[in-house]
């Protein structure tokens, strides 16, 4: 009390460390910024495996399914996603409804291309399975999902800071596993909801903040 924020800062060794505080900050209304870095649940990989989750658990989320059609890399380009775009528009059907059918209509896309949509959705059936028959245990089951897809070794492959996002997946998967140790009658449903509304917190223009930032 009585000190501006501007003048505290939290030091940690690595910024996949960054989400513990962060949650702290954000359930106390004290402002903060990640110095040097983006916060926790804005950063790609992040986005990118809670997008899964999300068509996981809502096959109509196309947004959802276009950051992630190509996340590993399935050889879409921007022709590809708009020819399949107007197939499933047409029919008024999402993505994945379509792509679940797909071998009932006439699509002009590449065999190579409806092989992989062919793929990931029977992949998404498989874990949608498991998450009905233990849904207890759905840490372990969407972890399991996110390696099943390539998505580690897509960071590996992809990045010169592949360490550091493995580190921040994993560390997700930690506060999941907290949330549902601190909320045991909450769904998964409702750490989505939290974790979206937190991804879309605008970078406020605050100067008097908390900083974040590796030692």
């Amino acid at each position: 009390r009585g000190v501006d924020y501007s003048k505290i800062a939290v030091l940690y060794r690595a910024s996949y460390l960054t989400l513990p505080f962060e949650n702290e900050f954000m359930q106390r209304r004290i402002p903060y910024r990640v110095f040097g870095g983006q916060k926790f649940f804005q950063r790609k990989e992040i986005k990118d495996v809670l997008a899964y989750f999300r068509i996981l658990y809502n096959i109509k989320d196309d947004i959802s399914f276009e950051r992630i059609v190509n996340v590993p890399r399935r050889g879409f380009g921007d022709t590809s996603l708009d020819l399949l775009k107007a197939e499933k528009e047409e029919l008024g059907l999402s993505y994945l409804e379509y792509i679940s059918d797909i071998d009932k209509y006439e699509t002009s896309l590449k065999p190579r291309h409806t092989t992989q949509l062919v793929l990931l959705n029977n992949k998404l059936n498989a874990t949608r399975n498991k998450l009905k028959e233990n849904e207890e245990a759905y840490p372990k089951i969407l972890d399991d999902f996110i390696r099943d897809i390539g998505y580690y070794d897509y960071l590996q492959s992809e990045d010169d800071k592949a360490e550091e996002r493995q580190e921040n997946v994993k560390a997700l998967f930690d506060n999941i596993i907290a949330f549902l140790k601190q909320n045991p009658s909450s769904t998964f449903d409702e750490y989505l909801e939290n974790a979206t509304l937190q991804s879309a917190q605008d970078e406020v223009d605050n100067n008097d903040q908390v900083s974040l930032m590796t030692v």
